[in-house]
């Protein structure tokens, strides 16, 4: 038969072929093709079922999956914010601690003994930072200008060991 026959029905089948006898149309054949037609649907339509269920079993993993890292980043995120406003705390109350530190009597009369031991330990490495550094304290630098000025020379001398680069800007005083 022809393959517009396959698709109709067999009450189709007899209007379209009126005009072939009754005897000439092989009822089994076109039985036994749509039959196989409808068992190839079938397995069709068997085997898609089959990968929709698949996929809709990774798809809801898949969500599940994506729900954790949700919350995990919701519950990071809300860790994150605590962890941002205890720094914040923190840096609050270390200025205040600083600053009244900072601030006292007693951190104000040990400044200059801290800057000694400062320039003290710089010292040790070369005599001549410790001579400048003495000499950016001004007590130690007025009594600097007064030997200078008693001894002749000096002035030159030190400033040329202790500041080479400003040899040749010699302008008669202690730095």
């Amino acid at each position: 038969m022809t393959n517009k026959t396959e698709g109709l029905s067999p009450a189709s089948a007899i209007r379209t072929d009126a005009s072939v006898p009754a005897a000439g149309i092989d009822w089994r054949l076109l039985a036994d093709q749509r039959l196989t037609r409808l068992v190839e649907i079938e397995h069709d339509h068997s085997v898609m079922r089959d990968r929709l269920a698949l996929l809709q079993v990774d798809y809801r993993e898949m969500l599940v999956a994506s729900d954790q890292r949700l919350r995990r980043l919701a519950e990071q995120d809300r860790e994150r914010v605590e962890l941002e406003r205890r720094l914040a705390e923190l840096a609050r109350e270390h200025a205040r601690m600083h600053a009244s530190f900072v601030e006292s009597r007693s951190w104000r009369l040990t400044k200059p003994l801290r800057l000694l031991s400062t320039w003290r330990r710089e010292g040790r490495h070369r005599p001549g930072n410790l001579v400048r550094a003495m000499l950016r304290v001004p007590l130690f630098r007025r009594a600097a200008r007064r030997v200078v000025r008693m001894v002749p020379g000096l002035h030159a001398r030190l400033r040329s060991r202790l500041y080479p680069q400003a040899a040749g800007n010699d302008h008669g005083n202690v730095h």
